[in-house]
């Protein structure tokens, strides 16, 4: 983002500081729990994909019918089944609602979750599953990470920074590919170097909010002195 932003409004990179998002409290708080939504976990399946988002635009809901349509295709709806978290208003699950009625075998919409019921969802998935265009930070794919779980993910740059080898790449518009990373992650590692690695990787972000709040202060304080150095 701040590679754009410099690039869009011709501003010295220098310029641009980066402050990240901890791991949001509601992971944090629930991390040392085992408890798992039984909704997902009812689904005996290998393979259980949570899609969470909301529906917009970019968040590419749209793909579903057609990577529901490979999976009968490749003979795979027995042993894979994704989760979306609409909320059913006619601006979401009711805008998808009647393409995917025939896919219930292999898609099941959970409604919208409660913050609270984000973590026990996570646990109770294979991986997370987010075919999105763009994002400006990907807070979700942190709190996949925190949870210990695979990511299937667009191969975007904002992505790849944020998941780094941590996930497994499409082409969010293709849904051969898609499903191409889902038939991976059942081959896809996630033993100890994998927790090795998502510990590793969780470390470059705030621990926690005083540490967001730090660096804020420090970026007013010395805007503050350049001013002061200025009118000088």
């Amino acid at each position: 983002m701040s590679e754009r932003l410099a690039e869009r409004y011709s501003i010295d990179p220098r310029r641009i500081i980066e402050i990240a998002q901890p791991v949001p409290d509601h992971i944090t708080h629930s991390s040392d729990t085992i408890a798992v939504n039984p909704r997902i976990e009812i689904i005996n399946k290998p393979v259980r994909l949570l899609f969470l988002a909301a529906y917009y635009p970019h968040k590419n809901h749209s793909v579903l019918p057609a990577v529901a349509r490979e999976l009968e295709r490749r003979d795979l709806t027995k042993r894979v089944h994704i989760f979306t978290t609409l909320e059913d208003s006619p601006n979401e699950w009711g805008k998808i609602k009647h393409e995917l009625a025939e896919y219930s075998e292999c898609i099941t919409n959970l409604g919208r979750l409660l913050p609270t019921e984000v973590g026990d969802s996570l646990r109770a998935s294979t991986a997370l599953f987010l075919p999105t265009i763009t994002e400006s930070y990907g807070l979700i794919y942190l709190e996949a990470m925190a949870c210990g779980r695979p990511i299937l993910t667009s191969d975007r740059d904002f992505a790849r920074w944020m998941c780094q080898d941590l996930a497994i790449y499409f082409d969010p518009f293709d849904a051969s590919s898609i499903v191409d990373a889902i038939e991976s992650l059942l081959d896809f590692q996630r033993g100890d170097d994998y927790r090795s690695r998502v510990i590793q990787r969780l470390k470059a972000f705030p621990q926690d909010w005083n540490e967001v709040a730090k660096a804020f202060d420090v970026v007013l304080c010395q805007a503050a002195e350049q001013v002061v150095g200025d009118a000088a």
